[in-house]
């Protein structure tokens, strides 16, 4: 059972090509005044202070949006779907206060750094992807080494659910045949306790 899907588009030209997202559900990013975790800020990012050396361009100013030249509009779409009783709404408001958050983020810092990519060709950007993907891909695996306990050694995971109404277990695939009844006085009327264990 595949309960949780994600996917997020991206287009430098407003034409999705579909129905038009409801209003409610569009956020505009502003790289300059919208604020982002306290985690992630750094001054030599905070673009009301920033400068560009190569470019000239900078500092931005609050209205940057109206009236600054050149300018580029990323259109983003998230789609994610969580389809857990009881975590769905929080679970997909929390993924997508962090994407946004990601968004955002990585956007002030494309600016930012301006100088280290402006001019460089094509080419010369993929091979520094690829020189920060290995980089990046270095540095996790050198962190999972580093952390914790072998996985063999590691207590099994348990979880578990407790289940009261007949509903909720005909849709985990639980028959009234292995559930009580709950007319039978004999029987202790306490919640059903799942349990499950990770393959």
């Amino acid at each position: 059972m595949n309960n949780f899907s994600g996917a997020l588009e991206q287009i430098l030209n407003k034409v999705f090509g579909d129905t038009p997202t409801p209003a409610e559900s569009v956020s505009f990013l502003d790289i300059l005044t919208d604020p982002i975790p306290e985690k992630h800020y750094k001054e030599s990012e905070d673009l009301s202070h920033w400068q560009s050396s190569k470019t000239g361009r900078g500092p931005l100013e609050e209205g940057w949006r109206d009236d600054h030249k050149p300018i580029m509009c990323s259109y983003k779409r998230v789609q994610c779907s969580f389809e857990v009783y009881g975590f769905q709404t929080r679970t997909e408001e929390f993924i997508h206060r962090n994407i946004r958050d990601i968004l955002l983020v990585g956007h002030r810092q494309a600016v930012a750094w301006i100088d280290e990519w402006h001019g460089l060709s094509l080419e010369e950007v993929r091979e520094y992807e690829q020189a920060m993907q290995e980089k990046t891909n270095s540095k996790v695996k050198s962190s999972q080494n580093n952390t914790g306990p072998p996985a063999a050694s590691r207590p099994a995971f348990f979880r578990s659910i407790s289940v009261t109404d007949e509903r909720s277990l005909k849709k985990m695939g639980m028959t009234t045949a292995a559930m009580s009844d709950p007319s039978d006085s004999s029987v202790p009327h306490s919640p059903m306790r799942l349990n499950s264990t990770p393959e």
